[in-house]
């Protein structure tokens, strides 16, 4: 159990209680956003699933999802904040929104970004368009023109972001006719207001980097943008090189690391997965280096250097040998929330942490929760649910999203006490505030879980 369970209990009281006498129970408080199964929209529907969450910069939460309605078929919605904001079915004729994406944004005013497949109603029997659909409306669809690309048209839009000003940030593919939904290249594009006369790309495998350019498929979904838009990261592969030296890590216009190159330690950099970046630039990246004990390859670095790699223990939990780093987080107070995880369904194994100095993450990092810990979802202080794993993935969608505020929002599966089947659900789970930190110092929190044991 993490040094900071009594802590949680302490500062958040509508995050949980303590018995008499000042002992804590051992049910980590969570608050349950959304649950599948849970009825949502009217007229009998319910929630089928859940998809990874993102926060705005004022600790709302956003996501999609999808619904089962009564007459058996399923519809995506998205979800702001407290409640469905929208449903596919809200699109005005003569639009026609089916399905979703994992992956979605929203803005600090209620706007929103998410990937449907679209046609028009006179297009009925067509293959659908992969479009991004703001609360504007279309913002772009396959066989569109591509914005700053002259004769060449989308095949794909895909992993949508949002930042809170409401810019909508996402990836599309492109080929010279329509003949093809095949690719042959990729642009990172930008939307300001999410407007679709404000398209402009900022990345993409036409451009070139010391010397060098993306394979077509080079421009990698793991990307990341800071909330004031002024800082982009993402992995490349690059075209020309051998396999052993073509990932790069991108941050606003420079290659900061490359494959291949000396980490420092006596090791190399090899494959770059996850990325994050703040306002102030500072970024997290994780994946594997190439050298020195195999068993200690995986890694998760701030900035460029390593800051732990697998088989090291942090806040007395060891990372083991099946863990990766499923996903990282840096918000714009220089703290970061970081997820590893191992295994899969019930044999899984795994760990939430956060960290109070993401630039000093070893040393100032409190284990949270943990697959297999039980959580208290009521606020009784009792515990009832056991967490089963955490749904997150550096392919798909983060699973994770961490804003300046007091909760990390996670994409999870959690089984009821006593019995009964597992199911997904977004949560939120207290971290301890910038206040918090001040007022206990770090060797204050830590003996809140020595008297507490």
């Amino acid at each position: 159990m993490s040094k900071y369970s009594i802590l949680k209990r302490f500062l958040f009281a509508g995050a949980g209680s303590a018995l008499a006498g000042g002992a804590a129970l051992a049910a980590t408080p969570i608050d349950v956003i959304l649950a599948v199964d849970s009825p949502l929209g009217g007229g009998g529907a319910t929630v089928r699933s859940v998809n990874a969450p993102y926060t705005n910069s004022l600790g709302q939460v956003g996501f999609t999802g999808n619904l089962d309605l009564p007459d058996g078929s399923i519809e995506a919605f998205v979800w702001f904040n407290d409640g469905l904001t929208w449903r596919n079915s809200d699109a005005p004729s003569p639009n026609i929104l089916t399905g979703n994406e994992a992956t979605s944004g929203i803005s600090d005013t209620g706007g929103f970004i998410y990937s449907p497949f679209h046609l028009f109603e006179s297009e009925v029997g067509e293959s659908t368009r992969d479009s991004v659909w703001t609360q504007n409306g279309l913002l772009l669809r396959r066989t569109d023109p591509t914005p700053g690309i002259a004769g060449q048209f989308a095949t794909f839009n895909s992993r949508p972001r949002m930042t809170p000003d409401g810019t909508a940030w996402w990836i599309a593919g492109f080929r010279e006719d329509t003949a093809s939904s095949a690719s042959q290249g990729r642009i990172l594009y930008r939307a300001d207001g999410a407007d679709p006369s404000n398209i402009v790309p900022v990345i993409s495998t036409m451009d070139t980097f010391d010397g060098f350019s993306p394979t077509n498929a080079g421009l990698g979904f793991a990307y990341d943008i800071s909330e004031n838009n002024n800082n982009v990261i993402s992995t490349l592969t690059m075209a020309g090189l051998p396999t052993s030296q073509n990932s790069w890590l991108y941050l606003n216009g420079d290659i900061v690391i490359r494959q291949s190159d000396p980490v420092g330690d006596g090791t190399n950099w090899n494959a770059l997965r996850t990325t994050s970046v703040n306002n102030s630039g500072d970024y997290l990246t994780s994946g594997t280096t190439s050298g020195g004990v195999t068993a200690t390859q995986e890694y998760l670095a701030y900035n460029g250097d390593i800051a732990m790699r697998r088989g090291d223990t942090i806040d007395g939990v060891e990372l083991l040998s099946n863990w990766a780093v499923r996903w990282a987080s840096i918000n714009n107070l220089g703290e970061a929330a970081y997820i590893w995880e191992g295994g899969s369904g019930a044999s899984g194994s795994g760990t939430l942490f956060w960290a109070s100095d993401a630039a000093n993450m070893a040393s100032t990092s409190f284990a949270i929760l943990s697959i297999g810990d039980e959580v208290d979802t009521t606020g009784d202080g009792m515990p009832d649910h056991v967490l089963r794993n955490f749904n997150a993935s550096a392919a798909i969608a983060p699973g994770i999203d961490f804003s300046d505020h007091l909760w990390v929002y996670l994409d999870v599966n959690l089984v009821p006490i006593g019995g009964g089947d597992f199911f997904g659900a977004i949560i939120r789970v207290a971290v301890p505030s910038p206040g918090a930190v001040a007022l206990f110092g770090l060797a204050g929190l830590a003996a809140t879980r020595r008297r507490r044991a």
